[in-house]
């Protein structure tokens, strides 16, 4: 949502409050944020907060209070939620009886456990009655629309839903670290300098990396101040670290290309100290197991490059011995490591006369681009995918003994420096178009559904109509992927359910199918209900909605209206009358006539079994005797093959005329084993 929005909304909230004030004549107070309002007043009021105060997040504690309150705050904070969600400019809650202060502890509590409502601040205006809130109007972070944008591509470019939180907390150390830098006129602090300017002080990275690490699901997450510095603290595991990346960042500022600073991540109080000053925290950080160093830098400072997960399963770093630099994989589950490879051209150095002057720190570098990691030693830069395989892609072929110090991406393409010294370099560049996979955009999202979809090359005309859909946000990707899927082209290439299955498995979520998955689908489908209804559940899905959030691209939600979908059991059954019955599968036409009969109350499901079904002209064309309408009969109704006994006295029944057909299936749909298929079918 754009500023100009967010200011609409306050102020239309506001002019409801004038009028309110206006029509009662009554005098309206504006107290600063904390001061509790007096009691026992009828009369409405409005409550400001100051900007400068800075607000921490707390939990609202319902421990103490009677069952009547925590169902009034649970109403409360489901209220307070879906408002957020909507960017509403009030939310209602004179029916939950709040003070102001109860009001503003719910909201904080809601936004510190829902890291989607990055946007929201901890700030509120209330108008009350009787000492209790009528209306909570939020605020929202100005350029929300830019800062949602750049949010989105840092997570897009550093994590994979599968990784580890710490891996999920050193990935996105490391994006911030390179992509702001400090703002010595200590005039931008908002996260919007951080991530979309990429200059601010600290406490735009501080509140920048807490956004981040909410935004992928790392919720607990406090602060620490002291020397007029601010920075995080993150729970791990049951213990709380200090994470400074303003300092991490600043180590970095002037170094070779590509280098990496690890000193103030995961790091406790007693390490803190010896270069902060700590005046107030959240919480104590008393674990000191990452004090010398962790995985990330192997407890050692010779290395300086960035440790890069490159998904749940594994990380890569770099190790060196002063004479040999390794590529090491470290396996997440484990925590082993093993040697990839390991590269000769690891001395970093050169002739001065008749001296040779020696570097001994490593100055490879570990660079990832988006799913791709680039390395380099002292002569080659080598492309490495996730799967381990290293190839090169540059060499410098100068014969002056100049090596490669450091190196960046930047704008698409890998900027290195080249030198005698690690700060007298030249900078040369690589083009990476052809060794990255192609970035994920609203583009690249669309031209997937051609090559996954429908297996083929995309057309220029058919792929910027459905990119400028998505763009002006006409469609939402949800309805674009249904465009593709229930498309002519897809539908004459006339695939069975399972290959219907797999394919919305390859596009919808970027994967193959699991065994579970699929035997559920199909299950359904045999049980009547459409593909439609099928393809809502992968496009409502939390995987889609990854996928989406990775491309960059609005999800949606998919409008499904035929019968057969609006109550799967009576689907569901009414498909089953078909198979045990008839014999035969069910037909899409008469399968949504019946489920419409019986979703309307026009007849019950004996009366769609008796009338539509046993008395079909079909069945009695079939000419069936009576030994195999008995056996239909104990499937259709209970759901199993007849007993020995059951099934003799039955058949002997019909044919002595001592029971008919008609008084057969009445008997069965009164008996109790009926009665309990017909609610396994949630009739």
């Amino acid at each position: 949502m754009e500023l100009q929005r967010g200011k609409r909304m306050n102020t239309e909230c506001r002019w409801r409050l004038m009028k309110s004030f206006l029509l009662s004549l009554v005098m309206v107070f504006l107290l600063p944020l904390g001061v509790q309002a007096q009691a026992d007043t009828s009369l409405p009021f409005i409550l400001s907060e100051q900007e400068e105060e800075e607000i921490s997040i707390v939990s609202c504690d319902l421990t103490g209070q009677t069952e009547l309150d925590v169902k009034a705050q649970s109403g409360a904070r489901a209220a307070i939620q879906e408002g957020l969600k909507q960017h509403a400019a009030s939310i209602d809650l004179r029916a939950y009886r709040l003070t102001y202060d109860e009001a503003r502890a719910l909201l904080k509590d809601v936004i510190y456990w829902d890291g989607s409502l990055f946007y929201v601040e901890p700030l509120a205006s209330a108008t009350l009655s009787g000492g209790y809130v009528i209306e909570l109007c939020p605020r929202y972070i100005e350029h929300e629309a830019e800062v949602e944008k750049a949010l989105k591509r840092a997570v897009r470019e550093s994590i994979t839903s599968d990784m580890s939180d710490i891996q999920k907390m050193l990935a996105l150390h490391n994006w911030l670290a390179v992509n702001c830098s400090y703002d010595y006129t200590y005039s931008n602090y908002t996260v919007y300098d951080a991530l979309v300017t990429g200059s601010a002080v600290c406490q735009g990275y501080k509140d920048s990396y807490e956004m981040m690490l909410r935004y992928v699901g790392i919720l607990e997450v406090g602060t620490a101040t002291g020397g007029n510095h601010t920075w995080n603290q993150v729970k791990v595991d049951g213990h709380w670290f200090n994470i400074d990346v303003t300092w991490d960042s600043n180590a970095i500022e002037n170094a070779p290309f590509g280098q990496m600073y690890y000193g103030n991540f995961m790091i406790s109080d007693s390490q803190l100290l010896k270069n902060h000053t700590l005046e107030s925290q959240d919480h104590a950080c008393t674990d000191t197991r990452y004090d010398e160093g962790g995985w990330w830098n192997a407890g050692g400072r010779e290395v300086c490059s960035a440790a890069v997960p490159v998904s749940g399963a594994g990380s890569y770093r770099l190790g060196y011995d002063g004479s040999e630099m390794s590529l090491i994989y470290r396996t997440e589950a484990t925590g082993k490591e093993r040697v990839m490879r390991v590269f000769d051209n690891a001395v970093w150095g050169y002739r001065n006369g008749n001296y040779y002057e020696y570097y001994p720190y490593c100055f490879g570098v570990l660079q990832r681009v988006g799913r791709t990691t680039f390395l380099n030693d002292t002569k080659s830069v080598y492309r490495i995918t996730d799967d381990g395989n290293v190839s090169v892609i540059y060499t410098y072929e100068g014969m002056d003994g100049r090596n490669i110090f450091g190196m960046r991406a930047k704008n698409g393409k890998l900027e290195l420096q080249i030198g005698y010294r690690p700060y007298e370099t030249e900078i040369r560049t690589v083009t990476l178009e052809s060794y990255i996979e192609e970035e994920a955009d609203v583009t690249a999202f669309v031209k997937r559904l051609y090559t996954v979809c429908l297996g083929r090359p995309y057309d220029e005309k058919g792929l910027n109509d459905w990119v400028g859909q998505l763009e002006s946000q006409t469609q939402s990707a949800a309805e674009v992927a249904q465009g593709f899927f229930f498309s002519d082209e897809f539908t004459q290439k006339e695939y069975d359910d399972s290959e219907y299955l797999h394919l919305l498995y390859q596009t919808m979520f970027d994967r193959s199918a699991d065994q579970a998955g699929m035997e559920e689908w199909l299950d359904r489908l045999e049980n009547g209900v459409s593909r439609l209804y099928v393809f809502r559940g992968f496009a409502e899905s939390d995987e889609f909605t990854n996928l989406c959030d990775r491309y960059d691209v609005i999800r949606g939600s998919v409008d499904v209206t035929a019968w057969r979908d609006q109550n799967p059991g009576a689907t569901g059954f009414i498909a089953r009358l078909y198979t045990k019955m008839l014999g035969r599968r069910f037909d899409e036409d008469g399968l949504e006539d019946w489920c419409r009969t019986y979703l309307t109350g026009e007849k019950t499901i004996e009366e769609i079994a008796s009338d539509g079904f046993l008395h079909s002209q079909e069945l009695i064309n079939q000419n069936i005797p009576d030994e195999e309408f008995v056996r239909r009969m104990y499937q259709t109704f209970l759901n199993r093959q007849p007993d020995s006994a059951g099934f003799a006295d039955w058949v002997a029944r019909l044919k002595t005329g001592e029971e008919n057909r008609d008084t057969l299936v009445y008997g069965f749909t009164k008996s109790q084993e009926f009665g309990a298929l017909k609610a396994s079918y949630g009739l």
